[in-house]
């Protein structure tokens, strides 16, 4: 029981961490942070997206 307990934990603990690394979806450089995206797809581009985005912003309490 006390093994079971420990898996669930551990994989709860693994799909979390797993959960926010995702690939890139934008071929943005690294250390780009996304703001706002916008889809095109009413202008009649459906595989078209605008992004706002910033390298490597610093942040200010």
């Amino acid at each position: 029981m006390k093994a079971t307990a420990l898996f669930i934990c551990f994989m709860t603990i693994a799909t979390a961490s797993f959960a926010g690394q995702s690939k890139p979806k934008f071929g943005l450089p690294a250390g780009a942070v996304i703001i706002e995206t916008q889809s095109l797809k009413s202008g009649g581009y459906p595989d078209r997206t605008l992004i706002l985005w910033m390298q490597n912003p610093s942040k200010h309490p």
